[in-house]
């Protein structure tokens, strides 16, 4: 056990602590942004890509669907939520949702995804708070509600 280095420091069990923070929108990240930008665009700009062919897929399977939204507005839509998420502290980037075609296929209108909105908000609250995935959920709502 030694040589692994388990008897010579003693093992400390950390104090038990749930902490509760709620986003608060700052411009702090400006300090950092040109270090993020140096280190982390070449990761950063793949992911961005990504999202916007997810923007345009999902927005031609709506209108394989029978729901013609204009890709421009989605994919705005899907920009300022990520913007607004990152400026409350939200690190990952939002996508419209794929799942439209089949839940519409099933019938699925605005209360079966409000029931889904929240599930997701009940989950995420439990979790610490998802700022992005609940502007996701909402623009979902918004569009089965632009459906009936």
């Amino acid at each position: 056990m030694g040589a692994l280095g388990w008897s010579v420091h003693p093992i400390a069990v950390p104090a038990a602590s749930f902490p509760v923070g709620f986003p608060v929108p700052s411009l702090a990240f400006l300090t950092g942004l040109p270090i993020a930008v140096r280190d982390y665009l070449p990761l950063a700009l793949p992911f961005a890509i990504l999202t916007v062919i997810g923007g345009i897929n999902v927005t031609e399977s709506a209108r394989i669907a029978g729901d013609d939204y204009r890709t421009r507005d989605i994919l705005l839509t899907e920009a300022i939520a990520t913007l607004i998420a990152g400026v409350c502290g939200g690190v990952s980037q939002s996508t419209p949702y794929i799942g439209h075609p089949a839940y519409k296929a099933m019938g699925g209108r605005a209360g079966y995804n409000g029931g889904r909105f929240a599930g997701r908000r009940s989950r995420c609250a439990l979790a610490g708070g998802c700022v992005a995935g609940g502007a996701r959920a909402m623009r979902r709502q918004r569009r089965l509600i632009a459906t009936r």
